[in-house]
C-alpha cells in the first residue's frame, strides 16, 4: 500500500517535490483585484503590475489610470511577483480572463465576494532554501540576504521617486553591491552602473544599508581586491568588452555590422546595449531600431504583458516582429524611461 500522500506525485516533473510554503496575500489580492475593476477589466497581468507599481509609462498616462486610487500603491511586490500572485488568483477561481484573444484579466464573483468580506486570503510559494534565505553563497556569487535588502531599498526610493525600480539601479548593478560590499564613497564608485550622478544622489542610502549588514556580518569591503583582480586579469584589454560595442553602434553601424566585426552574436551586442543602458552611457538606440514607427505597437504589447519576459511580447506582435527589434525598442524604452 501506498504511503499517505504518495498518490500525488505523478512522477512526470519535480513539483510535487518542491516544499510550499503559505503566506498572507489578503492585502496583495486586493489590491491586484481592485487596480482590474477600476482599470476596466481589459488588462493584463502585466498593466496592472506597472499601474499598481507607479510606473510612468505613457500608456498609463494616456488611459488616465495614473490618477486612479491604486496607482502607486505598491512597493513590496515586483512586477515579476505581482505577474505570479495574478496567476495564482485565476487558479483559485478569484479572477477570470476577459479576452479569449489576449491575456487580459477581470474579477470573477468569488473575488468580488472576497472583496466584499474582508476575510484573510492565503496563498502559497515554492519555499525558499536555507541557503538562500541565510545569504549562502558560492565564492564569486553575490550575497542573498544584502541584495534583498538593497531591493527593499530601491523599492522605496523608486516609489518616493515615482520612477520604476531600474531607474535607480538595475539588479545587476545591486549584485555587485551585494558581491563587492563596498563600504566607501570610494568604492561604491567602482561598481558598475554607479555614475556621479547616482553616486552624488543614492549612494549614501545604499552605503548605510550595506555598512550595517557588513558590520553585523562581518563582511570586508572587497573593491579595492576586486579592483586589482581585474588590472591583473585584463591587462591586454583595457577597454570593457560592452564600450567596444558602444563605439562601434555610435560610429552608426548596425548591430549585425558590430556582431561581424567583433566575431560575436548579435544577441550578445543586444546584451551589451542593455548593459549600457542600465549603466547609463550615451548610446543612441532609435538608429538601431529598424522601424521606429512601430516602437508604440511594441511598447502597447510590453505594457500588456510585462517587460521582464520576451516570449509573450513576441507571441502578442506576431510574426511580422523580430526578437532583435523588441529587444532593442525595450532597451529605447528603458533609456527614455530613465
Amino acid at each position: 500500500r501506498e504511503a499517505d500522500g504518495a498518490g500525488d506525485m505523478c512522477g512526470a516533473c519535480d513539483t510535487g517535490l518542491v516544499e510550499r510554503e503559505e503566506f498572507d496575500a489578503t492585502i496583495i489580492s486586493q489590491k491586484i483585484m481592485s487596480a482590474a475593476i477600476r482599470t476596466g477589466q481589459r488588462f493584463g497581468a502585466g498593466y496592472l503590475a506597472q499601474v499598481l507599481r507607479g510606473s510612468k509609462v505613457q500608456r498609463i498616462r494616456n488611459n488616465g489610470h495614473d490618477n486612479l486610487s491604486v496607482y502607486g500603491i505598491v512597493d513590496d511586490y515586483s512586477d515579476g511577483d505581482i505577474r505570479e500572485i495574478c496567476g495564482m488568483l485565476l487558479d483559485k477561481g478569484m479572477m477570470r480572463k476577459t479576452s479569449d484573444e489576449y491575456a487580459t484579466l477581470g474579477v470573477s464573483d468569488a473575488g468580488r465576494a472576497f472583496l466584499k468580506s474582508g476575510a484573510p486570503l492565503m496563498l502559497s510559494k515554492p519555499k525558499k532554501r536555507a541557503s538562500e534565505s541565510a545569504g549562502q553563497r558560492a565564492d564569486g556569487e553575490y550575497d542573498t540576504a544584502l541584495f534583498e535588502k538593497l531591493r527593499a531599498l530601491r523599492r522605496r526610493i523608486a516609489s518616493n521617486d515615482a520612477v520604476p525600480p531600474y531607474v535607480v539601479f538595475g539588479d545587476a548593478t545591486l549584485q555587485q553591491m551585494a558581491r563587492l560590499v563596498p563600504q566607501n564613497l570610494n568604492g561604491m564608485s567602482r561598481i558598475s552602473g554607479v555614475g556621479a550622478v547616482k553616486l552624488q544622489k543614492y549612494g549614501d542610502e545604499f552605503l548605510a544599508v550595506i555598512c550595517a549588514y557588513a558590520r553585523e556580518h562581518g563582511v570586508p569591503d572587497k573593491t579595492e581586491a576586486e579592483l586589482i583582480s581585474r588590472r591583473v586579469d585584463n591587462a591586454p584589454q583595457s577597454i570593457p568588452t560592452y564600450e567596444q560595442t558602444r563605439i562601434l553602434l555610435q560610429e552608426g553601424k548596425s548591430v549585425r555590422q558590430v556582431a561581424r566585426e567583433r566575431g560575436l552574436k548579435p544577441n550578445t551586442i543586444l546584451s551589451h546595449i542593455e548593459i549600457l543602458v542600465e549603466m547609463d552611457k550615451p548610446l543612441d538606440i532609435l538608429q538601431h531600431i529598424p522601424n521606429p514607427e512601430r516602437i508604440h505597437e511594441i511598447e502597447d504589447a510590453f505594457d500588456e504583458v510585462g517587460y521582464d519576459r520576451l516570449a509573450p511580447v513576441k507571441e502578442l506582435l506576431g510574426g511580422d516582429f523580430t526578437y532583435e527589434e523588441i529587444r532593442l525598442v525595450r532597451a529605447y524604452l528603458r533609456q527614455s524611461d530613465g
